[in-house]
């Protein structure tokens, strides 16, 4: 079960910057009802390093999500990472790689400026 919630955290990370306010909010609140289904201490081991990337500062827990998220990427940025991101997945399933995380959005080459 543990590991069924930290692929859904992992899928939806990236959300946490995307450029609608209402889809980060609602990413939040996932990442929230995720961590209350576990201890404190396994957010912090398993949720976190998924969402720590998209943070401003370090937190302890999902709770403290508000207010710490690093600005929202423009519109153009977060659809320049998810052509990126489909351009890996192509060439993956072509040669017969392994497919690319989806968290692993680099936010320093993702940034537009706005």
């Amino acid at each position: 079960r543990r590991q069924s919630l930290v692929n859904v955290a992992s899928k939806v990370a990236p959300l946490l910057v995307h450029p609608s306010h209402t889809i980060r909010n609602r990413t939040v609140d996932v990442v929230k009802a995720l961590g209350a289904q576990l201890s404190v201490v396994d957010q912090y081991v398993f949720i976190m390093p998924h969402v720590r990337p998209f943070l401003q500062v370090e937190v302890l827990s999902v709770e403290a999500l508000e207010g710490v998220l690093v600005h929202p990427l423009s519109r153009r940025a977060f659809k320049r990472v998810l052509l990126r991101q489909d351009e890996e997945v192509h060439e993956a399933l072509l040669h017969k790689r392994p497919l690319p995380s989806a968290a692993g959005v680099d936010l320093e080459t993702a940034t537009d400026a706005t």
